[in-house]
């Protein structure tokens, strides 16, 4: 009885390890983006956690380096603010006007480093009235 009792202990072990790794990776997957306001009220417990998060681009904080790739700029929600550093292609309809999504991890330094950037722009998809 000892050998089938390890072996119900061992599935046991694996299918919660199992299930706690699909519980975390569904919480991810679902929760798409956070606001700049969102973020900042959980600041203290988002250093180094991966984060997706939506703002304003404050277009007088842009700062673009073409040769390198490097792109500066804060996303603001009213009063709050967050720095953000991204390294890749400018996308086309990035503009110090239109809304922002960045995936990446928030530094110890309090800036927030973006692998992907998304520009939301529906303005520029919607036809133009005839007449």
């Amino acid at each position: 009885m000892g050998r089938r009792y390890r072996i119900y202990a061992s599935a046991l072990v694996v299918a919660l390890a199992l299930g706690y790794i699909g519980a975390n990776g569904f919480k991810h997957f679902t929760e798409f983006y956070m606001t700049v306001g969102q973020f900042d009220a959980h600041l203290s417990h988002m250093v180094g956690q991966p984060a997706q998060v939506m703002g304003q681009i404050d277009g007088p904080t842009v700062v673009s380096r073409p040769a390198t790739d490097y792109l500066g700029f804060d996303l603001t929600q009213g009063d709050k603010r967050l720095k953000v550093v991204y390294h890749g292609v400018k996308p086309d309809t990035f503009s110090g006007t239109v809304q922002a999504i960045v995936d990446g991890r928030l530094t110890r330094g309090g800036v927030f480093v973006a692998n992907q950037l998304l520009v939301k722009c529906p303005s520029r998809y919607i036809a133009k009235p005839v007449g």
